[in-house]
């Protein structure tokens, strides 16, 4: 017979940033790198892991730290004007990713980007990705 164990998290007020926090084993095959992005959401119901919230208490990805393993060094994708953009640090201006949640996941996948930190904000805070394929 199988158990499982359950754990209760309760909030009572939603923050305005959720934060996740990845730690990779840096022996990852490129396959499992750009699945574990393409299993990434860009929202998340926060309801769904805290007891205590609202129904439906969705937040959406704005902004996302990696590890470039082509340039060795860490990467922020940030959405904003309704686009993806890449900030290195010898570039402030950045580089458009895309408008679409695919253009990002194809983008880490693509320069075997491991996701570190995910910044994700209440959903009613921020404008909407576009999420077609």
């Amino acid at each position: 017979m199988q158990t499982t164990n359950v754990v209760h998290h309760v909030i009572s007020i939603c923050p305005p940033i959720f934060t996740i926090v990845l730690e990779w084993e840096k022996s990852e095959t490129d396959k499992e790198i750009y699945e574990t992005i393409e299993a990434l959401e860009w929202e998340i119901d926060i309801s769904r892991l805290y007891e205590g919230l609202e129904p439906n208490t969705n937040y959406r990805l704005v902004s996302m730290v990696g590890y470039g393993e082509e340039d060795e060094e860490h990467i922020c994708m940030v959405y904003e004007k309704n686009r993806w953009t890449n900030f290195r640090r010898e570039s402030l201006l950045g580089e458009v990713v895309g408008n679409k949640w695919k253009s990002l996941v194809t983008f880490c996948g693509e320069r075997k980007v491991r996701p570190e930190i995910l910044l994700y904000a209440a959903d009613k805070c921020i404008e909407k990705p576009s999420i077609d394929v």
